[in-house]
């Protein structure tokens, strides 16, 4: 036996004795890292492999499930979506369709300053590529999530507007649930009794009925149908919940919404006189054009309910009342799972112990963020400490 056969056997029976013992060496991928860069004093976020010196655009190859796709090829012409800042088209070779979108390089975000409104050029984007699927570009009515989530998590984006591209979540007041969310409603069903002189409740143990209700639910992906909502039974029964709490959705939204594929959560009120009198919603549907549709109508309404969208024909529940309804992203710290709320930066999941890291930033930080279904760095060009304030989206892990 050789030794380069020698070599070769030796290996072979480590890794068998590796497996047969539990030890089999992880195989970790590299794809490069998220980089946190600083362009006149805007932070962005820029994917791997992508360099902050790149073209005006980035053309970004999209996969899209062969299940989405027509049998027979998608009209190049009548398919693609060609703006000025944000395009999405296929092209063909033989038997085989791929997609493509184009998105602004981080050059191009800084020198567009303040003139180009790239919110509403996303959001008009949004709009022409839910008009794909009533073309019939794609035959899945899941398709075009996928697609989004894609594009947002393989271009370059501004730090402060990443929950706006990732969730649509912005100055438009509403949230589209992702899986691995959690969603908290708690709404206040009496009121105490307050002491005249002390200003305090009489009695904080009044045993009379429930104060308030808390229900939680876990966002989780369904098979063929997006996402759907499992409620949590951890806070109050349902034999605490007397007749006066079955008027609220608060404890059905799961059953009423198990039919939908996407998920969005109208958070904006508005105080007219000190009272608010846009409740929050939760809109569901497989048809991410009448979502838009709805969302537009009960923003712009005066007095908005329910009732002013039932000729859409989708699922709608209003929270109405003294009710808050949270959503929180599920981040991994030293990998134990915890819910923040959406919004939180990474200094604000710091220990806060005194003398610790309230003005210092450990070395050891590192924080990962998933690009292709693999978890890789996300660093900073600057010192430690502007990476603190990254932030936080679905699944990223901190640890030091």
């Amino acid at each position: 036996m050789n030794l380069r056969s020698h070599a070769r056997l030796l290996f072979q029976l480590t890794l068998l004795a590796a497996a047969l013992t539990g030890c089999m060496p992880r195989h970790v991928t590299t794809a490069g890292t998220y980089k946190l860069i600083s362009i006149d004093s805007q932070n962005f976020v820029l994917p791997p492999d992508i360099s902050a010196a790149a073209n005006t655009h980035l053309t970004i190859p999209i996969s899209v499930e062969r299940s989405a796709i027509p049998h027979n090829h998608p009209d190049g012409s009548a398919c693609s979506i060609h703006g000025s800042w944000f395009s999405f088209y296929p092209t063909s070779t033989g038997d085989k369709v791929q997609w493509f979108a184009e998105t602004p390089s981080a050059n191009a975000w800084a020198q567009s300053g303040g003139s180009v409104d790239m919110n509403a050029e996303w959001a008009a984007f949004l709009h022409a590529l839910a008009g794909l699927q009533q073309k019939g570009c794609f035959v899945s009515e899941n398709a075009l999530r996928p697609i989004e989530d894609q594009i947002a998590s393989r271009m370059v984006l501004p730090d402060d507007d990443a929950l706006l591209y990732h969730y649509a979540f912005g100055a438009g007041g509403y949230l589209d649930l992702d899986a691995g969310m959690q969603l908290q409603v708690e709404r206040v069903l009496r009121q105490p009794e307050m002491d005249p002189q002390t200003h305090r409740p009489k009695n904080l143990n009044d045993p009379k009925g429930l104060d308030e209700l808390i229900s939680v639910y876990n966002v989780v992906p369904a098979p063929e149908s997006g996402i759907k909502l499992r409620l949590l039974r951890n806070k109050q029964p349902d034999t605490q919940l007397d007749k006066s709490t079955t008027q609220f959705p608060d404890r059905t939204l799961a059953r009423q919404f198990s039919a939908n594929s996407h998920l969005r959560l109208l958070l904006h009120g508005v105080e007219n006189s000190g009272n608010i009198s846009h409740p929050a919603f939760l809109l569901g549907s497989s048809d991410t054009a009448q979502l838009a549709a709805a969302t537009s109508r009960l923003m712009a309404a005066p007095q908005p309910a329910c009732g002013s969208i039932a000729d859409l024909h989708l699922t709608c529940a209003e929270f109405s009342g003294t009710v808050s309804v949270s959503p929180k992203l599920s981040v991994f710290i030293n990998r134990q799972r915890v819910y923040v709320p959406v919004g939180t930066r990474l200094r604000m999941e710091l220990p806060r112990a005194p003398h610790s890291w309230q003005t210092t930033t450990p070395a050891t930080l590192t924080v990962q963020r998933k690009f292709e279904n693999q978890y890789v760095n996300v660093r900073s060009d600057g010192d430690l400490e502007s990476l603190t304030q990254l932030t936080l989206l679905q699944d990223d892990k901190i640890s030091w």
